[in-house]
């Protein structure tokens, strides 16, 4: 841990599968708790801690986090684990709890409702994610619970909130690129988990009570369930083939060679990446360029295509030409 408690700072909890080595000198982490093992590191096994701390991370870069080891190897947990967590928590003085997990078990959900209303009764924020199955979830569907479900949004930063709904609020499931847990290469990361942190990192980042600002700045407070499935559904604009005949679309043609059957697509070329391949893509495209590109600003739109990945890296080259002219 490389941080002191201080009471002027926001406290976060996180509850996952822990966090990464990487992230020791990068966030102020002043708390570890493990209730998977007896190893007090609380190193994840996952990757899925990491991801979720980078994401509340890079919007509350300041905080003072508290890691609670909740989620094992498989990103898996067990009820009785999770109410250890939860009265543990009771015990600690942060402000917001950061859960991107679910349960659609009915199994102690009377004893999991009466912690997280005694949390809520100590001014703790608790924030969790619905089930991507789209299963009964809790605690995500608790009233003393912040809910959230992911849809498709073109605004990274929309989102919609009704108070009186089970999952209050719908963000954006759109995925971005995360560090893995050895922190040496990136993978796209998305889902209900990840709307959920950003959720909560853009409430603990306001100076505006949690329903204040998810009131201030909701884009739509009236919704239905049909629109939200339509929502669920990442569609790829159509994007008009163009003739590039540069060293740079060359490039990128030769790193995606592997994906031959995408390169003669319009459209979805996500359909044949996982997770991983997006940097895989990148350092092949970096390996055979000058380029350096930054991860982190690379959007899950700029792959939809070879054009697109094209034009975003075309300005990339074009802001690298700039900067090499001005020194």
């Amino acid at each position: 841990m490389n941080g002191r408690l201080n009471m002027n700072k926001c406290k976060i909890a996180i509850l996952d599968s822990g966090y990464s080595t990487f992230q020791i000198d990068k966030y102020n982490i002043v708390r570890l708790k493990n209730f998977i093992s007896s190893d007090e590191s609380c190193l994840d096994d996952n990757g899925h801690g990491t991801a979720i701390l980078e994401i509340v991370g890079r919007v509350q870069p300041n905080a003072e986090y508290t890691i609670i080891k909740v989620l094992d190897d498989n990103a898996e947990s067990k009820i009785t684990i999770i109410i250890q967590a939860l009265e543990y928590l009771l015990g600690l003085s942060v402000d917001y709890v950061c859960m991107s997990f679910s349960t659609h078990l009915d199994y102690e959900i009377v004893k999991m409702y009466s912690l997280c209303q005694k949390l809520k009764r100590q001014g703790k924020i608790l924030v969790s994610s619905k089930a991507n199955s789209g299963k009964k979830s809790y605690p995500a569907e608790f009233d003393n619970v912040i809910g959230v479900e992911g849809v498709v949004f073109e605004n990274p930063d929309e989102f919609w909130y009704i108070p009186e709904r089970d999952i209050q609020v719908i963000a954006n499931v759109l995925p971005i690129m995360v560090p893995t847990r050895d922190g040496k290469q990136w993978i796209m990361f998305g889902g209900n988990s990840k709307a959920a942190a950003q959720v909560c990192g853009n409430i603990a980042s306001s100076s505006l009570k949690p329903e204040e600002f998810l009131l201030n700045n909701r884009y739509k407070e009236k919704w239905s369930n049909n629109e939200i499935q339509k929502r669920k559904v990442y569609n790829v604009t159509s994007h008009p083939n163009q003739n590039y005949s540069d060293e740079l679309f060359k490039q990128i043609c030769d790193a995606l060679e592997e994906y031959k059957e995408g390169l003669s697509k319009e459209k979805n070329l996500h359909s044949f990446f996982s997770a991983s391949d997006y940097y895989n893509i990148l350092v092949q495209i970096e390996e055979k360029t000058d380029l350096k590109i930054n991860y982190i600003d690379m959007e899950y739109k700029d792959f939809d295509t070879v054009w697109t990945l094209y034009e975003k890296l075309y300005r990339i080259s074009i802001l690298l030409n700039k900067g090499e002219e001005s020194i």
